[in-house]
């Protein structure tokens, strides 16, 4: 996932986002000062079965991963459309609601 609307939401390359999948709905909160807290991250994500992914650069653009794990727990397929939902450190993809 990925395109200039990164940019305008306040992500950079490199920033650490914890990303959480129940389904109908992934989530990706924006952990600060990743690097000082590495272990306590990747020990909270062991734990609760979440993933840890950072932004990255495809081309010119941002782009952060939908790792497949969380896609599979969410019951979304790779094709799907999603609607992306932001909060300020906080991205949530989920299926529109069309009705």
């Amino acid at each position: 996932m990925g395109g200039k609307w990164l940019n305008g939401l306040g992500f950079v390359l490199g920033d650490v986002l914890m990303v959480a999948a129940s389904p109908g709905v992934i989530t990706y909160k924006l952990e600060g000062n990743a690097v000082e807290r590495t272990l306590e991250l990747v020990k909270f994500a062991r734990e609760y079965k979440c993933r840890l992914v950072q932004v990255k650069r495809d081309g010119s653009q941002l782009c952060i991963e939908i790792p497949p794990s969380c896609l599979k727990r969410a019951g979304f397929a790779t094709d799907e459309t999603l609607l992306a939902l932001y909060e300020p450190g906080l991205l949530k993809l989920q299926r529109p609601d069309l009705s």
